[in-house]
Formats: C-alpha cells, structure tokens, sequence
C-alpha cells in the first residue's frame, strides 16, 4: 500500500470507485480495499450498490459522438450546477483535488466522489449520468429551437409567396382559416374558385389524403385561392395565385427558387418555420401554387409525385 495511504471505514468511500473501475494501478491499496469490504457488511453493501449502479448505466447507455459545441454547452452547465455543492464539499475536506485538464479528465475525477445522502453514499456518476441526459436532451431542442430558417423565408416580405403560404399555414391549423366551401368533389372545388376568384385553380388528387374544401382571398388586388386537404390529424395547404402577379410585383418569389422550378420542375425546402414544416413551389400553367404541411420532406415528395 502506498506511502500515507490509510485506508478506513470512514474514508472507504474514496477508494471504492477507483476499486471498481480498476484504476487504483497498486495491488497493495486494492488488496486493502477488497479485506475492507469482505470483513465489514456496511462497506460490502456500499459496494454492491455501486456495481449494480454501475451495471444498469452501462447496459442502458451506448456511447455517442458528441458534437464540440455541446460538449462546451455541458462543461459551462456542469461547471454552475456543482460549483456550490463542490465549495461546500471543499471546506470540510482535508484536501480536495484541482480539476484540471480536458472536460472529459475533469467529469472523470468530478463524478468519482460519492454523494451524501442521509447515511449513505451514492455514487456521484448515478447523479452525472442523468444530469448528461438532460443536459444532452435540452442541447438538442435547443439545436432544434435555433435551427435556422430557410433564408427567403427569414428575409422574406409581407409580399413573398412563401411567407404567405407558411403564414396562411399557421392561421389554417389555430383555426383562424376555414374553408368557405367544403367538398371533396375537385370539379366543384375548381368551379368554386373560378366563379369567386377567377382562377383556374390546380386541384390535385393526392394519395392518401382527401380534399376538405377551399377559400379564396385578395392580397394588392390579386385574387388567392387556398385548398386544405386532410389524412386523420394531417393536413396539406395549397396557396394558389396567378404567375402574372409575380411579374407585376404585386407578389414575390425570389429568383433562386424561380430557377429550380424552372430546372426541376418544383422547389422544395423544409425548416420554413420554428416547427420544421416543409414546403413544395411549382408551376402549374399559368398558376403558381406553394403546398406546407408539417411532414418531413421524404413524405411530401412522395405525396407531391402522386400530384395529378
């Protein structure tokens, strides 16, 4: 055993972990430790519960690649939760170790020093563990929360087609938007709109979905129409307008997303909004229709290909 080691019930605790993990490097110490929690029922079930501890995380928990930017989001977290409680611990301790090193070195040698709780000691890293979790868990809604949002949309004016079309979205599900005709009958859907819009509105037949009905709307003199089509909870929003008010500027579309229609035949685009809706443009004669639903791209594309 090392030099002014002496190891004690008191004391026990310090050395248990490093025991477990076999990281004491010193056979003496370890064979101390071992008599210790042979000859002494308090000591044997501290370790026990250690190992099993130990067990249940490691059988529950897989290694993951952990993005730099969250590993300093947890550093800065771990450092203000345990700063106090490790004064305190400081203070009543003979001498405390200076963490120092990489995150990972400082974590180690952080959640290695068993928590008081009533008479027991707990293992710190049972604390650790699941204060990662959450940590994780937050950092990636907040990843989520911050994604950005599709340029033409985040610098987009009141004019823009996509802003208006994820806008329209928004007010459709609060409720705030409702068809003023509801049918599922397509031909009565597109006479609806030409008789009060004077559109010749693109009214497809998607797969899985049914048609509810439509609306029509005026924006700086251009006549809108809107159709909602819907699968259980789902919904898919068509915005519909003639191309010839994106030529007199009374509506826009930036010109990047004109040329991938152009070129592709659709512009498709998700993260429009804080809820990662997607969104699919396309022409369709002389009509310019933008769909928003909640799914993820794969989804809308295969429903967009069934347009017909």
């Amino acid at each position: 055993m090392p030099m002014g080691v002496n190891i004690t019930k008191s004391n026990i605790d310090e050395f248990l972990t490093s025991y477990i993990d076999g990281e004491n490097h010193d056979t003496a110490l370890d064979n101390e430790v071992k008599r210790i929690i042979e000859t002494d029922e308090t000591v044997s079930k501290k370790y026990m519960a250690e190992v099993l501890t130990k067990r249940l995380f490691s059988s529950r928990l897989k290694a993951v690649e952990v993005p730099d930017h969250l590993v300093n989001k947890i550093n800065k977290s771990l450092d203000s939760v345990f700063i106090s409680s490790e004064e305190n611990y400081a203070s009543s301790a003979d001498t405390r170790e200076v963490f120092s090193g990489t995150f990972w070195e400082y974590l180690k040698n952080l959640i290695s020093t068993p928590v008081k709780v009533r008479n027991f000691s707990v293992p710190r890293y049972a604390f650790a563990v699941v204060l990662l979790i959450v940590l994780i868990g937050a950092g990636m809604l907040m990843d989520v929360g911050n994604a950005e949002l599709n340029p033409y949309i985040a610098a987009g004016s009141e004019n823009s087609v996509m802003v208006q079309a994820v806008n329209n979205f928004h007010k459709l599900l609060a409720g705030d938007m409702k068809p003023e005709m509801e049918s599922s009958d397509a031909v009565k859907v597109r006479d609806f709109v030409k008789n009060k819009a004077n559109l010749d509105a693109f009214v497809p037949s998607i797969n899985d979905y049914k048609l509810a009905g439509a609306m029509c709307s005026e924006y700086n003199g251009q006549m809108l129409a809107h159709l909602v089509y819907t699968s259980g909870n789902e919904v898919i929003y068509i915005y519909e307008a003639c191309v010839s008010s994106l030529h007199s500027n009374c509506l826009e579309l930036p010109d990047p997303v004109h040329s991938d229609i152009v070129k592709n035949t659709y512009y498709m685009c998700d993260k429009v909004d804080d809820n990662q809706c997607t969104m699919i443009i396309w022409y369709s004669n002389n009509i310019v229709c933008a769909s928003v639903s909640t799914m993820p791209k794969q989804k809308m594309f295969a429903h967009f290909s069934s347009f017909r």
